[in-house]
Parts: structure tokens; C-alpha cells; sequence
């Protein structure tokens, strides 16, 4: 960039000029009259556009299995959580059953600790046995929080509305390119 050429400041009674004060500053406008000719110099650079890393985001599923569904395409805006796809997998139903399970172990062992307490009041159950019972429901306990964290780890529910993992929108946005079509298989180390 070059500094311009020093000018001397217009008369203020010029019709030509509009000056606009500020406390510290004058600045002032000219019109000029359009005139035919080389409005700048051509300037070739090579360089690259791209998005900003920071605002794009890559979806990945976090199982295995195939995509049943795609509900988007390139050019579509979609808001976070909207869905994307949905992925019938082995790796979501797993979870989804450990889940089941875990629920039934945790209602079954608290069945149980009621009986054992009762039986323990009534001098009918030895403090051994009631302590097994106590081991058996916080066994149950830990299973459960186990199996929930490992399907909130893939983003999933435990009352899914349909059979397969539905991938989700992680940020509001426009989806950029589509990789996956029906009947593809999709892995969860994002190849």
C-alpha cells in the first residue's frame, strides 16, 4: 500500500464539497463527475478458500452397522439435533440391552434387600447373608450406572422410538458434503 499524495483541504463554500466535522477530525467528501477508464490494476495470488475449522464440524456415528436412512443432503440447514441419519447397528442394541438388563438387576436386587433387611430384623437371616444381599444390590447398582454412561457415550436413548442409532446434528448449520448412502456401512473409527 502507498500513502496518497498530499492534498490541500477545499474551501468550505466549494458546492462540490460536504465536509463532516468531528470533535477532532474533518473529513471531507468530494463528487466528482464518472469518467471512462482502469478502475484498478489486475493482481493474480494464488491461496486456497476453505472453512474455518472452527465451524465446521465432521459426524462420525460412535457405533458400527449400516445406514437405513439419510434424511439430508448438501445444502440443507439443520439445527443441532436434528437428524441426520439413521445406523442399524449390533454395537446400539448391545447397549440398549446391557441397559435392559442392568434395569432388571437393579429392581430384582432391590426385591431382594427389602426381604433381607425384613429377614435381619426378625433374627431369620444371618449378617453374612444380608451383606451378600447388600453386595448383590450395589453390584446391580454400579451395572446400571455403567450401562448409562455407555449409552450416553454414543449419544443414544434408552427409549429409542426407532430400531436403529440415530445420528444427530452436533451444531447448527448447513451440511456441507454427504458420505454415507443407504445400504453403506459405517464404523465407529470414523472411517
Amino acid at each position: 500500500f502507498a500513502n496518497p499524495p498530499e492534498q490541500s483541504a477545499p474551501s468550505p463554500s466549494d458546492p462540490n464539497v460536504l465536509t463532516l466535522a468531528d470533535t477532532d477530525v474533518a473529513v471531507h467528501l468530494h463528487t466528482v463527475t464518472p469518467e471512462s477508464g482502469t478502475l484498478f490494476d489486475e493482481l493474480d495470488l494464488s491461496g486456497r478458500i476453505d472453512f474455518d475449522p472452527d465451524m465446521v464440524s465432521k459426524v462420525y456415528p460412535p457405533v458400527s452397522g449400516i445406514v437405513t436412512r439419510v434424511l439430508v443432503n448438501p445444502g440443507k440447514r439443520v439445527r443441532r439435533g436434528d437428524v441426520l441419519a439413521e445406523v442399524t447397528s449390533g454395537d446400539y442394541a448391545g447397549a440398549i440391552s446391557d441397559l435392559r438388563k442392568a434395569e432388571a438387576q437393579v429392581g430384582v436386587a432391590g426385591k431382594a434387600m427389602a426381604r433381607a433387611r425384613d429377614l435381619l430384623d426378625a433374627k431369620l437371616l444371618s449378617v453374612r447373608e444380608y451383606q451378600q444381599a447388600l453386595g448383590d444390590s450395589l453390584q446391580a447398582a454400579a451395572e446400571m450406572e455403567r450401562a448409562t454412561r455407555a449409552l450416553k457415550a454414543m449419544n443414544g436413548t434408552a427409549t429409542p422410538a426407532t430400531a436403529g442409532y440415530l445420528l444427530r446434528a452436533p451444531i447448527d448449520g448447513i451440511v456441507l458434503e454427504r458420505n454415507a448412502q443407504i445400504g453403506s456401512q459405517v464404523k465407529n473409527d470414523n472411517s
